[in-house]
């Protein structure tokens, strides 16, 4: 059955108020005759409304009348975020901030429309993290069959090696059982002989006993002599028994896990290396262990047990003693060698800049200041000059930023930018950015945060904004001057990639192509002849250099 919508009355056009409202704007929410709605169209902030015939409007959606006086609600009290009719506001919201609920409507929808951008750019951005989590679910499931698949192998070859171990031993016993119970049955052969020729001569010697007469006894003395002499001798039948036992060996979980092999979760130790202290002919180097063994120390260690145990691939039997940090072999606690653990490099291929200074394993921010003699020096103050239109500046030193996770983090986020737009596209710039010295720690150790970096500049985006030149930094907005009228800017490494135009609202960079779910990596003020660009990830940016100056 087809729902029909119930008739709304005539309404009169509530611009000209004469002729009758027989078309609906949707976006104004006023009714309009034929001659109003054309000239409606024809304004510039009203092209793209949308009208409808009457018998299209659901009389459920209706104006919102003023229930006091059966008004409609005109007006939009901004100071107090109500709807007011005509009459209420004179009466009750003298003096207040109002305008059209047309207009008011017009500003509310704008905002709606970019939260709605911005919502759809989640939403893309949602659906491509779930596309991924299924392809990694399906990619971990797939490596995991693999795994129980070699597990199964290797437990079969081991069920196999052991049935045939219990089957070769099994016919050992038997091989012993058959030769001894050979020899039993010719030795039972010769008994039952024996008795069988003693039971002949007793027969014999019971009947002369017995029935012959004594001169008949007598004269067969001789015969019975010589068959007394050749009854057999007693007999016994010197069997020598093989004694068969079975000396139990020692089965334990760890040597069968030992001979199968183990599983290892990699995700136990992600940022974590394990090394040991060889000594070779008095040489001592640090040497990294194998995964496995590293598997199972960071276990144990996570564990929080006091030792870890593992088999080397001899199957010998090592010890971790977690209070001291050496190694030894179970069976000689004295053999002992050093054990370390530290913290893995973000990249495993990360070189140190041929520029920086040295630096301790565990130091990692070193602020180095640089000699104004050293072509490093120049060659800043060269592209800082390059771009200050003019200005002029003493500088009162220029310091190096050595920050290695930092650093690493960029190096691992310029691979991606690298790997993922054309060949070719300049991804990486050097930019400056303006700051006040209360930032100035805060980004040296941890880089550049949206929570402070825009405040004073929010036109094209709400991310961190570089300048490519610095006259534009240098401004005492960005640039604060501190109590000594010091000034400071970084020259950065910036990683712009691909980049889409900016604007107030944007919080993360537009979509490349809706059908790829890929984002533009920064936005930027100019698309043709761009003055700053805006970043959006910390990593997509690196302090190289602190320039601390002042105006002259």
């Amino acid at each position: 059955m087809t729902t029909r919508m119930a008739q709304v009355p005539l309404q009169n056009c509530e611009i000209c108020e004469k002729s009758v409202g027989r078309r609906y704007c949707i976006d104004c929410e006023q009714y309009f005759c034929k001659p109003c709605e054309e000239f409606h169209l024809k304004s510039k902030s009203c092209r793209d409304h949308v009208f409808q015939d009457l018998g299209h409007i659901n009389p459920d959606d209706k104006k919102v009348k003023c229930k006091e006086h059966k008004e409609d609600m005109t007006y939009y009290c901004t100071t107090c975020s109500v709807l007011v009719c005509k009459i209420c506001l004179p009466r009750n919201h003298k003096n207040h901030d109002f305008s059209l609920t047309s207009e008011a409507a017009f500003t509310f929808k704008t905002e709606l429309k970019a939260k709605m951008e911005y919502v759809t750019t989640v939403v893309e951005t949602i659906k491509q993290q779930k596309l991924k989590l299924t392809s990694d679910a399906n990619q971990f499931k797939v490596s995991n069959q693999e795994v129980e698949e070699k597990i199964t192998k290797k437990g079969n070859e081991l069920k196999n090696l052991v049935d045939k171990v219990v089957k070769d031993s099994i016919a050992n016993v038997k091989g012993e059982e058959r030769k001894d119970l050979q020899k039993k049955n010719e030795i039972e052969s010769a008994l039952e002989d024996a008795q069988k020729k003693a039971e002949e001569f007793n027969s014999k010697l019971t009947n002369a006993v017995k029935k012959q007469e004594d001169s008949v006894l007598l004269n067969s003395r001789h015969k019975l002599q010589q068959t007394i002499q050749s009854i057999p001798q007693y007999l016994e039948y010197g069997m020598e028994w093989s004694t068969v036992n079975f000396k139990e060996g020692s089965l334990c979980e760890e040597m069968v896990t030992s001979m199968i092999g183990g599983v290892f979760i990699s995700k136990l130790r992600p940022d974590t290396q394990w090394y040991f202290l060889d000594d070779n002919n008095g040489k001592t180097k640090w040497k990294e262990y194998p995964d496995d063994v590293a598997v199972i120390l960071e276990t144990a260690l996570i564990k929080r047990e006091p030792q870890a145990i593992f088999f080397d691939t001899s199957g010998n039997k090592y010890i971790v003693d977690f209070n001291c940090y050496e190694e030894y072999p179970e069976d000689d606690p004295t053999d002992r060698v050093k054990v370390l653990r530290k913290l893995k490099l973000v990249d495993k291929t990360f070189e140190q800049p041929a520029t920086w200074t040295h630096m301790d394993e565990k130091e990692n921010l070193k602020v180095v200041p640089l000699v104004s003699t050293d072509q490093e020096y120049k060659d800043v103050v060269k592209k800082f000059t390059d771009t200050a239109r003019g200005l002029k500046v003493e500088f009162v030193k220029i310091e190096r930023v050595q920050n290695k996770t930092l650093y690493q983090q960029y190096i691992a986020k310029k691979k991606s930018v690298d790997a993922t737009n054309p060949p070719g596209n300049q991804n990486e710039r050097l930019l400056w950015h303006g700051f006040s010295k209360d930032a100035m720690d805060s980004i040296n150790r941890y880089g550049f945060n949206k929570s402070y970096c825009g405040k004073n500049l929010r036109a094209f985006g709400l991310g961190v904004y570089f300048a490519v030149e610095v006259a534009f930094s240098i401004r005492d907005t960005f640039s604060v001057p501190d109590e000594n009228k010091h000034k400071r800017m970084y020259l950065s490494r910036v990683l712009v990639g691909e980049y889409a135009q900016g604007n107030q609202n944007v919080k993360v960079p537009p979509l490349k192509d809706a059908g790829s779910h890929i984002l533009y990596d920064t936005v930027t003020d100019n698309m043709t002849n761009p003055s700053m660009f805006i970043i959006f990830h910390d990593s997509q940016a690196f302090p190289e250099y602190l320039v601390t100056f002042k105006n002259l």
